[in-house]
């Protein structure tokens, strides 16, 4: 079956693989993917009081901002009822990183595809529902607490370490 993306208008054409519709080609050339949820990672799930939506935005943009080549692939359940350009737009200065949102109902396969299809030259999904992966959970996969989402020290140390692991050059770069 054919799987289908949907891009973000705004996705500028990149050196490393033409667009994100043209699978690249040879081995993984695809930029770094960040996969993201937004309810339990970026604010809490079920919500708060006292915490707006995208509470922790922030600390995603101070994370992410010395790595500007990531880009940002969601798999929030919004995108079963929102566009990717209204998805985007939440996420403030973030936006122009957003380059689509996996397709179907299920998250692990979604992502999985979009894997198989873009070949980034590596990925880390952030999620708070380990009821939407295999078990055992992929190594690619962490977990957040979805009453503290990204603000998790746990989370926040794995993106971390997954983003200087990763970094251009770096030894053990998967």
């Amino acid at each position: 079956t054919a799987m289908v993306v949907q891009p973000n208008k705004r996705w500028r054409m990149s050196p490393d693989c033409a667009d994100l519709l043209t699978p690249c080609e040879g081995g993984r050339v695809g930029p770094r993917t960040l996969f993201l949820d937004f309810d339990g990672v970026l604010m809490p799930s079920p919500p708060r009081s006292g915490y707006p939506a995208f509470v922790w935005l922030p600390r995603l943009h101070a994370v992410l901002a010395s790595h500007p080549e990531v880009r940002i692939v969601l798999h929030t359940s919004w995108r079963l009822h929102q566009t990717v350009d209204h998805m985007s737009s939440k996420l403030q200065t973030l936006m122009p990183r957003v380059v689509g949102a996996i397709s179907g109902d299920d998250r692990y396969p979604g992502i999985a595809a979009w894997v198989a299809h873009h070949r980034p030259v590596a990925h880390l999904i952030l999620d708070d529902q380990a009821a939407e992966y295999p078990h055992p959970a992929p190594a690619e996969l962490v977990l957040c607490d979805p009453r503290l989402g990204i603000t998790d020290s746990r989370a926040s140390r794995a993106l971390r370490r997954w983003l200087g692991a990763t970094a251009s050059g770096a030894p053990g770069k998967r």
